[in-house]
């Protein structure tokens, strides 16, 4: 077996691969748990079960049914990585707490939707480190191995899973109390076998159940979607209604997965015995959903069953038309931009994949939309006011003038853009419910064809330098195309007319100074061999392109924020971020703007006077 421990090889001994595949040890269901020294007792955990592997710097996240959920989270990657051992493997369950602390497996499912930063992963077993294979090792010394092992880790993304010695009736009765899901005793000089074993016992307070959905009942009152779905239990005679569950539901889960019902509508009943209900409306027993439950009637009913979640497998697979963030996508192939060979249901992935990191500067905020339904280069258009066909899932707000603008608040709006055929999404510098007082400044550095990107480098480092001087921050964005903003987060204190003068008093300022090269002038004429310094977004109505929105080019660019050190001058040209590099790599792990909100600052008088200094 070699030796439990986290140490590394001695010099020159070869640490071998893991193994390809890894099986993981299931615990045998039983209605109590076991007694005597011989055993261990941890809290049962509801996520989902997650392996662990890194061999060197490769890090891979893989869900029991070997599923690759490394791209969805990668703050528990990044802890994993750190991990003081070139080889190991380590088996635990994928959590998100609630408020007081418990494991929610609803907010875990719904936050797998897009990258998750908020779950964790809970690590109760050891199978390899370094060079060694702790699997024929007793639990005692692979649970020793694995606590020294994450003695460092940070414990908002990777927490040890603690076990109790206590008799086992007494931790039941406890977790039970504080409204756990149950326990799972284990055998303290028992090896790790890859398979279901008694080794593992695990007993549940609450049953719960996976089952197949065959129907809904109409929403009453003010509930939206469905009033709840309709259950089926299966024998070898096929399905059989087993109930209703109608509580556990958000207003998100309520209107996307009414999406997903209507998509898979039926008129006869899937189920023997169904109930005699005029409200009801039958579905293929496509999707299973996951049920907390108190027991059975007498007559194969579900007592008091609260919905958990979805069987994450079956939900991923396509169910007629597909959906995406609870949008449904009506045409998906058409291709919308010809070059790339990116299509609507490209677009719509790409969004649900970098919401996390778009909505904080979307959300809330009145829109302009590029629309290029038949794809990029055919009649795209403008739009930012709602019209005739604007999806439910996209909200608006009026200003005192009495018009109406386009907003969106949550990755459901966002998705269904790309139903529209969105191809930009433009915002203002202010938000809905303050609109007269903007809370960013941009500066657009737009370079004439004939001017080197060294020179607009050495510009957007020289705004930032003033920027900073002045007392503001200075963030820095890829625009997908030629130039770059340069954007400074401000408090809500000041006008549009202050924030625009300020921003031209800045761009004057720079091409009073050096007005061979820089320029505040719109003209074509005053720009040739010089940067344009646009100042012309922070106007009341003007927007910017919004961080992460794709672009309407050539390659299907999209506008990315960057840190400063990426800004290359010796480079060609900026570099290029593409909607399918995102789709197939994912979001890079750090955000360059993470402190975005934090280096807000009132734009004070002091600042304004000095601007063009």
């Amino acid at each position: 077996m070699g030796r439990p421990a986290t140490a590394e090889a001695v010099d020159g001994a070869v640490t071998p691969s893991l193994p390809a595949s890894i099986a993981l040890q299931l615990a045998t269901p039983v209605d109590a748990p076991p007694t005597g020294d011989e055993w261990l007792h941890e809290i049962k955990l509801d996520g989902y079960r997650m392996l662990a592997r890194k061999e060197g710097d490769a890090v891979r996240l893989l869900t029991r049914g070997g599923l690759d959920w490394t791209d969805r989270l990668p703050r528990v990657a990044a802890a994993v990585a750190r991990l003081p051992a070139a080889r190991l493997a380590l088996d635990g369950e994928l959590v998100r707490l609630d408020a007081q602390g418990r494991s929610d497996f609803g907010a875990l499912q719904r936050s797998l939707s897009r990258v998750d930063h908020r779950s964790l992963l809970y690590a109760f077993d050891l199978l390899f480190v370094g060079p060694d294979d702790l699997r024929d090792a007793p639990l005692s010394e692979r649970k020793r191995a694995l606590r020294a092992l994450l003695t460092d880790a940070p414990p908002d993304a990777l927490r040890l899973v603690e076990h109790f010695r206590a008799p086992g009736d007494a931790v039941l009765r406890e977790a039970c109390a504080l409204g756990l899901e149950g326990i799972v005793s284990k055998r303290v000089a028992a090896p790790y076998r890859g398979r279901r074993s008694p080794d593992w016992r695990k007993v549940r307070c609450l049953r719960r159940a996976t089952l197949p959905v065959v129907g809904f009942s109409d929403p009453r009152g003010g509930r939206a979607g469905f009033g709840a779905l309709l259950l089926a239990s299966r024998d070898d005679d096929g399905l059989w209604y087993a109930g209703k569950v109608g509580t556990g539901f958000d207003q998100a889960t309520l209107a996307s997965v009414r999406v997903r019902l209507d998509a898979l509508r039926r008129d006869a009943p899937p189920v023997h015995d169904p109930p005699d209900a005029c409200d009801v409306r039958w579905v293929h027993p496509r999707l299973r959903a996951t049920v907390r439950f108190a027991g059975w009637t007498d007559t194969g009913r579900l007592r008091h069953a609260v919905f958990e979640g979805w069987e994450e497998e079956k939900m991923a697979r396509p169910q007629g038309p597909p959906v995406v963030a609870g949008v449904r996508l009506s045409h998906p192939d058409k291709v919308l931009f010809p070059d790339a060979e990116v299509t609507k249901l490209d677009v719509a992935r790409y969004l649900e994949r970098v919401a996390a990191r778009l909505l904080p500067g979307l959300a809330g905020r009145p829109l302009s939309l590029v629309r290029c339904p038949d794809g990029r280069g055919e009649d795209c258009f403008f739009q930012k006011h709602p019209g005739r066909g604007t999806p439910d899932t996209l909200g608006q707000v009026v200003d005192e003038d009495g018009d109406a603008y386009l907003v969106v608040d949550d990755l459901a709006g966002v998705v269904s853009l790309a139903q529209l055929g969105t191809l930009e999404l433009h915002v203002w510098g202010a938000r809905a419910d303050r609109l007269d007082r903007p809370d960013q400044i941009v500066f657009d550095l737009d370079p004439s064809p004939d001017v080197g990107w060294s020179q607009v480098v050495e510009l957007a480092r020289a705004l930032r330098q003033h920027l900073e001087a002045l007392g503001l921050g200075a963030f820095l964005r890829l625009t997908g195309g030629k130039g770059l903003h340069v954007v400074s987060p401000i408090e809500r204190r000041s006008t549009w007319d202050e924030v625009k003068t300020f921003a031209h008093d800045v761009a004057r300022g720079f091409a009073r100074r050096d007005p061979s090269r820089y320029t505040d002038k719109l003209s074509k004429q005053r720009r040739e061999g010089r940067v344009f310094i646009d100042y012309l977004r922070n106007g009341r109505g003007a927007t910017a392109i919004a961080s992460y929105s794709p672009r309407a080019r050539p390659g299907a660019p999209v506008a990315w924020p960057i840190a400063w050190s990426a800004l290359d001058p010796t480079a060609e040209g900026p570099a290029k971020v593409a909607l399918l590099d995102v789709l197939r790599d994912g979001l890079p792990s750090a955000n360059p703007w993470a402190d975005f909100d934090d280096a807000r600052r009132a734009l004070t008088k002091a600042m304004r006077q000095k601007a063009g200094d």
